[in-house]
């Protein structure tokens, strides 16, 4: 678990131990009495990814913020590095991206067409435009982004790969 609002600390302190890191992060403009604000957020709240060795885990855990590294039982719970490069690429590609509801029913679909070539996730449809969700399936997370149909088609699965995550299991 990272504490609340301590994510880019982390991943700073992460970077600056010499472990690879990274924070998607989303853009959200915030209304205040004086006008208005583009703030970036982090699409995962809680959460900071972190490639390390799981045997050697305490250089992690005592970085002030972090409470403990995602796991099933007692073992680190790596998340399939697929899964990590398909949020970089949307993140990289499009200031649209946004928090989505976990497990939203629709079609699984990859993209065959563009920039987001070879990215899996539900076709949904929301304010009628047609959205793709992409999901995290471990920390049962997902993200959105506006797409077009044509450039997406059936889904027929299958990418293994790994990374560990830093933060807490929803629940």
């Amino acid at each position: 678990m990272v504490k609340s609002r301590h994510e880019k600390w982390v991943s700073a302190a992460l970077r600056g131990k010499g472990y690879a890191e990274y924070l998607p992060l989303y853009r959200k403009v915030e209304r205040y009495s004086s006008g208005t604000k583009a703030v970036y957020l982090p699409l995962f709240p809680n959460y900071v990814f972190s490639q390390f060795d799981p045997h050697d885990r305490l250089p992690v855990l005592t970085i002030p913020g972090v409470f403990c590294i995602v796991q099933c039982g007692r073992l680190p719970a790596p998340i399939p590095e697929s899964e990590i490069k398909q949020i970089r690429l949307l993140c990289e590609w499009s200031e649209d991206v946004c928090p989505w509801p976990f497990g939203e029913p629709g079609s699984l679909v990859r993209v065959v067409d563009g920039p987001l070539v070879g990215i899996a996730g539900t076709l949904i449809a929301f304010k009628s435009k047609n959205r793709l969700v992409v999901s995290i399936s471990l920390l049962q997370r997902s993200v959105s982004i506006k797409i077009d149909s044509a450039v997406v088609r059936p889904l027929h699965f299958g990418m293994p790969q790994q990374r560990m995550a830093v933060g807490r299991l929803a629940g």
